[in-house]
């Protein structure tokens, strides 16, 4: 099995903003191992990331009996709320002299 650590990203995309990453992986995968990716979503420079094991799920997960598991986790990754601590910073004010 190929170790993915090597390609893992270490900048980040679009205008300085970090990408909230998600990695899920089936309990039964023969594919994707579970110490590379481990260590692939540790070298994640983003802290806004989740790993998720799939119970009852192969590599295939779309296609498994338990495909439903599947979007469940996808809905409640993209349906997360926006963490607290982003704020957007306040314009200076300007001093009246």
């Amino acid at each position: 099995m190929a170790d993915v650590t090597p390609r893992a990203p270490t900048s980040r995309f679009g205008a300085g903003e970090p990408v909230p990453t998600l990695i899920m992986r089936g309990e039964f995968d023969g594919i994707a191992g579970f110490d590379d990716l481990m260590n692939f979503f540790a070298r994640l420079p983003n802290p806004d990331k989740q790993f998720t094991v799939m119970p009852g799920i192969s590599h295939a997960s779309f296609q498994q009996k338990n495909y439903l598991t599947v979007y469940q986790i996808l809905r409640s990754f993209f349906s997360r709320p926006d963490p607290v601590y982003k704020t957007t910073a306040l314009p200076a004010r300007r001093s009246s002299a």
